[in-house]
This record gives C-alpha cells, structure tokens and sequence, in this order.
C-alpha cells in the first residue's frame, strides 16, 4: 500500500485515505475534515455579517456579535480536534444489559446508543423501551388537564420525560377549550 504524508499534521496515512486541499496538497481524513469544518463556520459567519448589514434592527448586530464569538471558538475546537491524537477503540465491548464481554462486531445499538450482545438483542423489546425513554403522554395529559398553565410549569420544572411534557401541553390546551366554548357560555347565560 503506498503511504503518503499529509502536508497539514504530518501523519503518515494511506494514499487511497486522502485528498487534495485547495491549493493541491495532501490531506487525511482528519485535515480534510477541518477544512470542510472551517468553510462551513466561515458561510455561517458571513450570513449573520450580511442578515446584519441589511439593517433590519439591533437583534441582528446582537446576532452578529454572538456569531462572531461563536466562530471563533469553533475554530480554536476543530484546531484543537485535529491536533488531538486518535483514540484507539477496544475490539470488545460489554453489553450494556447482562454486561458479557463481546466482540464489538457482534453488538447491535439499542434505542439509547448502548452496545447489547446477539443474546440480549434477541429478548430485546424496542417498543417498551422507547416507552420508557418517551415517558407517558396519558399522564401528561393528566397534569396539563387538571393542573392546567400550572401542570405545563411542573412538568418542565421537574424535567419530565418528553411524551409527559407533549400530553401536558395538549391536556392543557383541551381544558383551556373546553373551559372557554362549554363553561363560559353556560355560566354566561345563567347570568340573564
């Protein structure tokens, strides 16, 4: 296999693994990575100077600023990122379930990202854990249908799962309608 140099870090690395830069050097993977990295911080950075240069308020200077600085420690990340050496992996694994050491091919992902073993794979219910990751939306609803404005606070405040924090949005939203087309109206005409 014939190796090459990248011009930008210097590593050694298969020919077949680089690619040219702009100006007709060498790069890996990593480096070519970067620059792509860098032209895509630059194209957001020069659309907020420009959404900024149409005039349209003091939220696009703010906008800008806050843009500015972010490039700019973006930059000094894929720097940083390229620079770093890279970690080997482990050719095994633990399975996140019975914690068996496997190999990492034979592991499958769960729903979470954890690597499981062919074993736990095959009793594995993705329905019931996406449930569990999701949270109920029937109870939810409960706490926006009940507690309504104040049911949709708690639930954010104590960081419910995301299907409760839907279920309470939508049960709030149905107690607000019932409230306002069926209670209003009665209460009203009792009134004459």
């Amino acid at each position: 296999m014939n190796q090459v140099i990248c011009a930008e870090c210097r590593a050694t690395v298969p020919q077949s693994e680089t690619t040219y830069s702009p100006q007709g050097a060498l790069l890996c993977g990593r480096c070519s990575q970067a620059h792509a990295a860098h032209a895509q911080v630059e194209r957001a950075r020069d659309a907020a100077a420009h959404q900024a240069a149409l005039g349209r308020g003091i939220g696009d200077i703010v906008n800008l600023i806050s843009v500015e600085a972010k490039a700019g420690s973006l930059h000094r990340e894929i720097a940083e990122a390229r620079h770093t050496a890279v970690q080997p992996q482990s050719t095994t694994v633990a399975c996140f379930r019975c914690r068996t050491v496997v190999p990492r091919g034979a592991t499958t992902l769960s729903l979470e990202g954890e690597p499981m073993c062919s074993a736990c794979n095959a009793a594995y219910d993705p329905v019931a854990e996406r449930k569990r990751i999701e949270g109920s939306l029937f109870l939810g609803f409960l706490w926006g249908f009940f507690l309504s404005v104040i049911g949709i606070g708690l639930v954010y405040a104590l960081n419910r799962k995301p299907a409760e924090k839907k279920g309470a949005v939508v049960g709030a939203a149905i107690a607000f309608g019932l409230f306002y087309f069926i209670v209003v109206p009665i209460l009203t005409a009792s009134k004459r």
